[in-house]
């Protein structure tokens, strides 16, 4: 999406896009990559007669609301359109995984945790104050303790802490943490097991979808 952030700026540098529209220009861009390459793996091919026609159009626009008709009809609704449905994106969300032993996996899932963490924060930038927290402990011989479903967002002082308590036990010192996801969650969750994982991936695969992305 080169062509595209690189005629938001010039188009920003001419006054022509208000600073709340072209952040919102961005990290729409931003979702819709997750989503996409991230999640879906969608071939980039498909992308590039959106951008062309999009980045060579705005460049010739004077009038800001002509500008931001653009933007919604040649960028957002053709983007839209490639955008997976629900039940597909549920499908790959679930089987993000973070393993602290191993990190080929780790990257787009520590992403999407962060970015949790910033809707429940109803935050805009993502905190680097944190990490990533498995509620019930990592171990090598069970997988499904490293999957979304186990994972939230910590403060580090707090998570060097926890260690491998188990879950009841972490709560108390999860009950010291500022952050509102984990406050939400130890208020609906009194027990926490394996097999809460996978319903609770799926749950948040919803937010993350509906809330997050906003395609609806």
């Amino acid at each position: 999406c080169r062509t595209v952030l690189l005629s938001l700026f010039e188009l920003k540098d001419k006054n022509l896009i208000k600073l709340k529209k072209f952040k919102e220009v961005i990290l729409f861009l931003e979702n819709f990559h997750f989503a996409y390459n991230a999640i879906m793996t969608g071939p980039n091919n498909r992308l590039e007669r959106i951008y062309s026609k999009f980045a060579i159009a705005a460049r010739r626009q004077t009038d800001p609301t002509e500008l931001y008709k653009l933007i919604q009809s040649t960028l957002y609704n053709e983007l839209k359109k490639l955008l997976p449905t629900y039940d597909n994106f549920e499908k790959k969300f679930i089987q993000l995984t973070y393993s602290k032993k191993n990190c080929k996996s780790n990257l787009y899932t520590k992403y999407a945790v962060r970015k949790l963490h910033t809707f429940f924060q109803s935050a805009e930038l993502l905190d680097e104050n944190g990490n990533i927290e498995h509620i019930i402990s990592e171990t090598s011989s069970d997988c499904i303790t490293c999957n979304i479903g186990n994972l939230i967002f910590l403060e580090k002082g707090i998570n060097s802490l926890v260690g491998n308590k188990s879950y009841a036990n972490k709560k108390t010192l999860y009950k010291n943490s500022g952050y509102k996801w984990i406050n939400k969650f130890i208020l609906e969750n009194n027990s926490f097991e394996k097999q809460d994982i996978e319903a609770r991936a799926k749950k948040l695969a919803k937010i993350y979808y509906e809330k997050i992305l906003c395609i609806n």
